[in-house]
């Protein structure tokens, strides 16, 4: 896909133990055309990838989402789970960044995890 495009990078990352086939990550990368890829990482390197196309209606649901964290990011402490980044660009710049870190307890954060997922067809990853 051409990364001049890209408006959304987001990464979940497993920070917990990963035993054989276990979930290490997911990422998705969202264009301003609507096109969304998902890639998924298991233990011993294996990915999947997925491409898909949004809607205007779901793009926008996740930029409202997006600006709400933005208000409300705080870091989380915790000791073992999964940790989400995100990026997000307006051409090639970064205008936002949120750096690796736990979600729980931000609403708007958490919001956008499943629903990352749901349009990614993914049922809900066991960590």
């Amino acid at each position: 896909m051409d990364n001049e495009n890209l408006v959304l990078k987001i990464e979940h990352e497993n920070w917990g133990e990963i035993g054989p086939g276990g979930w290490q990550g997911t990422v998705w990368k969202i264009y301003g055309d609507l096109k969304m890829e998902i890639f998924l990482t298991v233990s011993f390197g294996d990915k999947k990838k997925k491409q898909t196309k949004i809607s205007q209606k779901d793009f926008d649901y996740i930029l409202d989402l997006l600006k709400q964290s933005e208000k409300d990011d705080r870091k989380i402490e915790a000791l073992d789970g999964s940790v989400w980044s995100i990026k997000r660009y307006q051409g090639k710049t970064l205008v936002w960044e949120r750096k690796i870190g736990y979600i729980y307890g931000i609403k708007s954060l958490e919001t956008l995890s499943g629903f990352l997922y749901k349009l990614a067809g993914m049922k809900k990853i066991n960590w």
